[in-house]
């Protein structure tokens, strides 16, 4: 799971340029602009292959992207479509930068409201500049924020998803759990449930992107050990997460003045990151929180992705650890309930 990578702002664009309404038709708009210069610069997977704006390195990762692309349909049973077609080359390490806002004595997001695809904790722009100033209004609201570039988002199959360069500078386990990540969210998606969206495309993406090393490199190869060792680190820096936001949810919640909470929770964000320091992961692939500074918007961005991974995963338990039987499980079943969440909950009973 890297943060910095994912977000589904398309979705909000190509969607809600379709009903503009009040305040949110300028934003709109003008992300729509942004969005349709971003798709003219589009060129062939061939092109890019000899594209010499792209790294050696680079272009090499283009097969990881079609390969993993391939994988996903044949064995995972993901929708079939011409995203990952084309390649986007930008001169920029990001495609987009997303804020996200929380309030300061509690762990829940600020949502932003949009057409078609309801409430989402983040607003993204493409210019950065913009990005910074829906940050600073945030700010002086008395919001805790967070500011970040992403380098790939998902249009949820309302146009086929580029390749935008700046996702080729990952190692190949982090790139195709990427890809297929966001080719979940063309299959599986639900309305105003940002959480669970994300939290089943982190869980694909996780054991899709394992299966494909396996396949591409060898079961024994250290791409392979790479994207197991890092769904194992997921799994204690989920449990990390859950914890440090009980021990939070609990202090916000009591009688305390609102000054004491805000003092006693630098001290619980600054013994999160002693204990972070103390857990034996085996890749470096959460690495950057170490030097993260902490705030509740950060937070909820980070328990975002992480959302029902242990319902998830009873979830493929019981369905044989078969990766495609729980994709199409979701796709024709779960995302049809009004309640996910308590649906797998009485079908984990059954």
């Amino acid at each position: 799971m890297q943060i910095s990578v994912k977000t589904r702002l398309g979705a909000v664009i190509a969607g809600g340029v379709l009903m503009l309404n009040g305040c949110s038709a300028g934003y709109l708009l003008k992300q729509g602009y942004g969005q349709a210069s971003l798709l003219f610069q589009r060129e062939s997977m061939e092109a890019a292959r000899t594209d010499t704006r792209l790294s050696d390195e680079q272009r090499q990762r283009l097969d990881v992207v079609t390969g993993a692309k391939a994988y996903a349909i044949r064995t995972i049973g993901l929708k079939e479509s011409a995203s990952y077609d084309k390649v986007i080359v930008l001169d920029r390490s990001a495609v987009t930068y997303v804020v996200s806002g929380a309030p300061k004595d509690k762990l829940e997001p600020y949502l932003w409201h949009f057409p078609v695809v309801g409430a989402v904790p983040y607003k993204g722009f493409f210019d950065r500049s913009e990005a910074i100033a829906e940050q600073e209004g945030l700010k002086a609201k008395g919001f805790d924020t967070y500011l970040r570039g992403v380098a790939a988002f998902s249009l949820l199959g309302w146009i086929p998803d580029p390749l935008y360069s700046p996702l080729l500078k990952y190692e190949p386990p982090v790139l195709a759990n990427t890809i297929i990540h966001e080719l979940t969210h063309g299959t599986v998606f639900l309305k105003g449930a940002s959480s669970f969206n994300e939290g089943f495309a982190t869980f694909v993406g996780n054991q899709g992107g394992i299966g494909y090393m396996r396949e591409r490199y060898g079961p024994d190869s250290a791409e392979a050990r790479y994207a197991e060792g890092m769904v194992r680190d997921e799994r204690k820096f989920t449990a990390f997460l859950q914890d440090l936001g009980a021990e939070l949810r609990a202090l916000y919640g009591s009688s305390r003045m609102s000054e004491e909470k805000l003092s006693a929770r630098e001290k619980v964000f600054a013994e999160a990151q002693a204990q972070f320091a103390l857990i034996p992961f085996e890749t470096d692939h959460f690495a950057w929180f170490g030097k993260a500074t902490l705030n509740n918007a950060f937070l909820m961005t980070l328990l975002t992705y992480q959302s029902n991974a242990d319902r998830f995963e009873k979830v493929y338990d019981r369905l044989g650890r078969d990766l495609k039987a729980m994709v199409q499980f979701f796709r024709d079943q779960v995302a049809k309930q009004p309640d996910p969440e308590a649906y797998l909950d009485g079908w984990l009973k059954g």
